[in-house]
């Protein structure tokens, strides 16, 4: 079975060269649970500390068919 679902996090705005798509992908992935993959993902507002963002979920009880990360672009 799979589920969709909807939530939100505030992830530390980066200083310095790092890369952005990096950065928001290692913070997803670290508040993600397992079992879990993102499906879409929005910066509603941001300042010079912090970026809002609601995150589209999708969870999966069994294997799921490999899907690439929203992060990768090639």
């Amino acid at each position: 079975m799979m589920k969709v679902y909807e939530t939100s996090l505030r992830i530390p705005a980066i200083s310095g060269n790092e890369s952005l798509l990096e950065n928001f992908a290692r913070e997803v992935g670290a508040h993600l649970p397992p079992n879990t993959l993102p499906v879409r993902f929005v910066v509603t507002q941001s300042d010079d500390t912090v970026y809002h963002v609601e995150l589209g979920v999708l969870e999966y009880e069994a294997a799921v068919p490999a899907i690439d990360s929203i992060f990768r672009f090639s």
